[in-house]
Protein backbone atom coordinates (compact mmCIF):
# COMPACT_ATOMS: atom_id res chain seq x y z
CA UNK A 1 0.00 0.00 0.00
CA UNK A 2 2.89 2.38 0.77
CA UNK A 3 4.84 1.72 -2.10
CA UNK A 4 2.14 2.49 -4.37
CA UNK A 5 1.19 5.88 -2.64
CA UNK A 6 4.91 6.44 -3.00
CA UNK A 7 4.32 5.80 -6.57
CA UNK A 8 1.40 8.11 -7.29
CA UNK A 9 3.01 11.21 -5.16
CA UNK A 10 6.47 10.46 -7.29
CA UNK A 11 4.03 10.35 -10.61
CA UNK A 12 2.66 13.99 -9.64
CA UNK A 13 5.92 15.51 -7.79
CA UNK A 14 8.16 14.96 -10.64
CA UNK A 15 7.31 16.74 -13.24
CA UNK A 16 5.66 19.49 -11.25
CA UNK A 17 9.44 20.63 -9.59
CA UNK A 18 10.75 20.79 -13.45
CA UNK A 19 8.00 23.62 -13.75
CA UNK A 20 8.41 27.10 -12.06
CA UNK A 21 4.42 27.67 -12.32
CA UNK A 22 1.91 25.66 -13.56
CA UNK A 23 -2.12 25.88 -13.54
CA UNK A 24 -4.56 23.15 -12.23
CA UNK A 25 -5.10 21.95 -15.93
CA UNK A 26 -1.20 21.80 -16.40
CA UNK A 27 -0.65 20.36 -13.39
CA UNK A 28 -3.50 17.19 -14.64
CA UNK A 29 -2.02 17.18 -18.29
CA UNK A 30 1.51 16.10 -17.40
CA UNK A 31 0.41 13.86 -14.68
CA UNK A 32 -1.47 12.12 -17.07
CA UNK A 33 -0.68 8.98 -14.94
CA UNK A 34 -2.94 9.58 -12.28
CA UNK A 35 -6.69 10.63 -11.65
CA UNK A 36 -7.41 14.42 -12.05
CA UNK A 37 -8.98 14.44 -8.53
CA UNK A 38 -5.08 13.02 -7.14
CA UNK A 39 -3.88 15.75 -8.79
CA UNK A 40 -6.39 18.54 -7.03
CA UNK A 41 -5.56 17.00 -3.80
CA UNK A 42 -1.64 16.55 -4.13
CA UNK A 43 -1.77 20.29 -5.23
CA UNK A 44 -3.87 21.15 -1.46
CA UNK A 45 -1.81 19.46 -0.08
CA UNK A 46 1.15 21.19 -1.40
CA UNK A 47 -0.19 24.55 -0.44
CA UNK A 48 -1.49 23.60 2.91
CA UNK A 49 2.05 22.47 3.75
CA UNK A 50 3.21 25.90 2.43
CA UNK A 51 5.77 24.88 -0.41
CA UNK A 52 3.17 25.81 -3.16
CA UNK A 53 1.17 29.15 -3.20
CA UNK A 54 -1.96 29.38 -5.16
CA UNK A 55 -2.77 32.13 -6.87
CA UNK A 56 -6.56 33.07 -8.45
CA UNK A 57 -6.31 33.98 -12.08
CA UNK A 58 -9.70 35.37 -14.46
CA UNK A 59 -9.06 31.77 -15.90
CA UNK A 60 -8.26 29.61 -12.79
CA UNK A 61 -5.70 29.08 -10.44
CA UNK A 62 -2.24 29.40 -10.72
CA UNK A 63 0.49 27.62 -8.41
CA UNK A 64 4.09 28.42 -7.77
CA UNK A 65 6.72 27.15 -6.03
CA UNK A 66 6.64 29.14 -2.59
CA UNK A 67 10.22 28.79 -1.84
CA UNK A 68 13.60 28.11 -4.43
CA UNK A 69 12.60 24.32 -5.65
CA UNK A 70 16.23 23.66 -4.81
CA UNK A 71 14.88 23.37 -1.25
CA UNK A 72 11.93 21.33 -1.30
CA UNK A 73 12.96 17.56 -0.74
CA UNK A 74 10.04 15.84 -2.71
CA UNK A 75 11.08 12.63 -0.79
CA UNK A 76 10.92 13.83 2.50
CA UNK A 77 7.44 15.14 1.98
CA UNK A 78 6.26 12.05 0.37
CA UNK A 79 7.29 10.23 3.26
CA UNK A 80 5.52 12.50 5.87
CA UNK A 81 2.20 11.84 3.57
CA UNK A 82 2.95 8.36 4.07
CA UNK A 83 4.07 8.09 7.40
CA UNK A 84 2.72 11.30 9.31
CA UNK A 85 4.36 12.64 12.11
CA UNK A 86 5.01 10.34 14.71
CA UNK A 87 5.61 10.89 18.11
CA UNK A 88 8.27 8.77 19.94
CA UNK A 89 8.73 7.76 23.22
Amino acid sequence: MNDDRRKRLEGVLTPLVAMDAFSSDEAKRVCSETTPAYVTRTLRDLVRDGFLVQTALPDGQEYRWATPKSRFEPERWIYQQIHGTQIKE
